[in-house]
């Protein structure tokens, strides 16, 4: 979904997510929503992450793990990653830096 516009009640994003996931129901659906630069969460602050089982948060060339759920490895917290990279022909992301813990 090319992201999801809300013009007023942005506390009430969960509410869009919720019937989203019940549409799909066992599929994946990816969804963005629109954010200030330097912000950490979209339009709708927290309320946004609710239903999510991955939060991503995307500034220029960089990609942070704001919430996930469900690790891989149950030692390893993925929350706060971050990686760099850099875009070519519109669609190609190419790291150019390893993931790290954001400052």
């Amino acid at each position: 979904m090319d992201y999801l516009e809300l013009t007023e009640d942005l506390w009430a994003i969960n509410t869009h997510l919720t019937a989203i996931s019940r549409k799909l129901g066992t599929g994946l659906g990816i969804v963005a929503i629109q954010k200030k630069d330097g912000e950490k969460w979209g339009r709708g602050k927290e309320f946004s992450g609710e239903k999510s089982k991955l939060y991503l948060s995307m500034d220029a060339g960089k990609m942070t793990i704001v919430k996930g759920k469900s690790w891989a490895d149950k030692k390893v917290n993925p929350n706060n990653l971050r990686v760099e990279f850099q875009i070519s022909a519109g669609t190609e992301f190419t790291m150019i830096k390893e993931w790290e813990f954001a400052k």
